[in-house]
């Protein structure tokens, strides 16, 4: 059976993460990026439906642009929803496996856009959490999770055009899902 467990939503750190969501020089676990930019850790299969990639900036200067892990470039670009909404589904080597996920979406070409964030079950569809972010993440923002075991990740848009996603990172925390470090390298590129 798999949980997820709402860690918290970070509206500050922006694309500027290294030294904030890992510190510098350490080995990051695992990422996956629209445009292919992704380096997933051994114990994860990813998958996506629905979506397609867009790049709005590559490079970008902007702040709200998720650095490269070199932090010598930035990079804007999004999973966008093609219909209704889209997933992510990770399906891990063992499901007793816990671990930290990290989403960053950012509205980068607007202000109206809302995105709602289920994670389910990967087995059996069922809900373990849900978070919306309203229309105000055009400064973009992190949303982090405790996970065990696979799950599925249905984003939908709840305002604006299209529901976008631009990055998800991971770390692994031990197969315990008990263990949880003080401090926890989410992730990067």
């Amino acid at each position: 059976m798999s949980t997820a467990t709402f860690l918290s939503t970070d509206t500050t750190t922006q694309g500027t993460w290294i030294g904030v969501y890992g510190a510098a020089g350490a080995v990051i676990d695992g990422y996956t990026l629209p445009t292919d930019l992704t380096h997933l850790p051994s114990w994860v299969t990813f998958t996506k439906s629905g979506t397609s990639d867009n790049g709005w900036e590559e490079p970008s200067t902007d702040p709200r642009a998720l650095q490269n892990y070199d932090g010598l470039s930035r990079y804007a670009t999004c999973w966008f929803d093609v219909g209704s909404g889209f997933s992510f589904t990770l399906a891990l080597d063992s499901e007793s496996r816990s671990y930290i996920l990290s989403i960053y979406a950012v509205d980068f070409d607007s202000t109206v856009r809302g995105n709602q964030f289920q994670i389910l079950d990967a087995a059996d569809d069922s809900v373990l959490d849900t978070q919306t972010l309203s229309p105000s993440f055009h400064n973009g923002t992190w949303l982090r999770w405790t996970i065990t075991g696979s799950v599925k990740i249905a984003v939908t848009t709840t305002a604006g055009p299209n529901a976008v996603v631009s990055g998800l990172m991971f770390d692994d925390t031990g197969s315990s899902p008990s263990f949880f470090p003080g401090a926890i390298l989410i992730g990067g590129f």
